[in-house]
């Protein structure tokens, strides 16, 4: 079964959003589905407070590497809530995931009152071009996510 057009994309945005209101105080959430067969293989959720590197996609990639330790991430989609900081968006660069799909954008992140260093996704993923091929794909769900940023860090 194949989960690579627009509906799925929405479909697992949906199940993305469900888990990131379990975290209202910061709904960055993450996980890695199998672009072949759609099987969901990890989920992240932002734990900045306890480690500031624990985004949701560096969790959910953890999760993915303690879960399935010689699996490859090549056909790999990474969906996340919020457009992938520079830290986030290197890590899934260097596990070489095929996509990234993102619903709320950096600059509505900044216009919220979120801290956000002002490099997009695709500006890390174009000065990786020599060796990474993946793509990202942005404001999927966003009429969704982005309440829950609107409100900026923990309100």
């Amino acid at each position: 079964m194949q989960h690579t057009g627009l509906q799925s994309h929405e479909y697992y945005m949906r199940l993305l959003i469900q888990l990131a209101k379990k975290n209202p105080r910061a709904p960055f959430a993450a996980m890695i589905v199998d672009a072949q067969s759609g099987e969901i293989l990890s989920k992240g959720l932002n734990n900045s407070k306890v480690n500031p590197t624990e985004h949701g996609e560096v969790v959910a990639i953890n999760n993915y590497a303690r879960l399935h330790p010689s699996r490859p991430y090549k056909n790999t989609i990474l969906y996340t809530t919020a457009e992938s900081c520079p830290m986030c968006m290197s890590a899934i660069v260097w596990a070489r995931i095929s996509l990234t799909v993102y619903g709320t954008s950096i600059p509505f992140l900044i216009e919220s009152g979120w801290g956000q260093i002002t490099i997009r996704s695709n500006e890390v993923v174009n000065n990786a071009s020599s060796f990474y091929k993946g793509r990202v794909i942005g404001g999927v769900l966003k009429e969704f996510t982005d309440p829950l940023f609107a409100n900026g860090p923990g309100k």
